[in-house]
């Protein structure tokens, strides 16, 4: 993706940015094994993107950074009872918010928003929040 945009754009993949003493992590994130289409082929894509997700919240850490913030494109969790990789790994780490995209229009009432475990998750999809940025502290 580097080599597309002629390096006019940075991508969150194995690695972190930082905005003061913040580290924003993150990974693309996958279909979860709760839901209904999910196969063999996504259970690989699956395991491989939390690798990535664990790659760059390890190297904010090794960086000494303590204060976390995910970003993932698909949904973490689609309900608070169900588990995934992803946010098992938000919770190991400390991650305090997560914001992730991918929903649109009126399946944004199938994910889970709101704090589990001291995260809060939040669904910031342009078209679900009236095209407003979305404050994350």
């Amino acid at each position: 993706m580097q080599t597309a945009t002629e390096n006019n754009f940075s991508f969150l993949q194995n690695n972190f940015f930082t905005c003061g003493t913040t580290a924003i992590c993150g990974s693309r994130g996958w279909l979860l094994p709760s839901s209904d289409n999910f196969n063999a082929d996504d259970a690989a894509i699956y395991r491989r993107e939390g690798l990535r997700l664990e790659a760059s919240l390890e190297a904010a850490r090794q960086a000494g950074y303590s204060d976390i913030i995910a970003a993932l494109h698909y949904p973490p969790l689609y309900d608070a009872a169900n588990e995934s990789v992803f946010a098992e790994l938000l919770e190991r780490y400390g991650v305090r918010h997560c914001v992730f995209g991918h929903i649109h229009g009126s399946d944004a009432s199938m994910v889970f928003e709101g704090i589990r475990n001291g995260i809060t998750y939040k669904l910031v999809s342009c078209d679900t929040q009236g095209f407003t940025p979305q404050l994350v502290k």
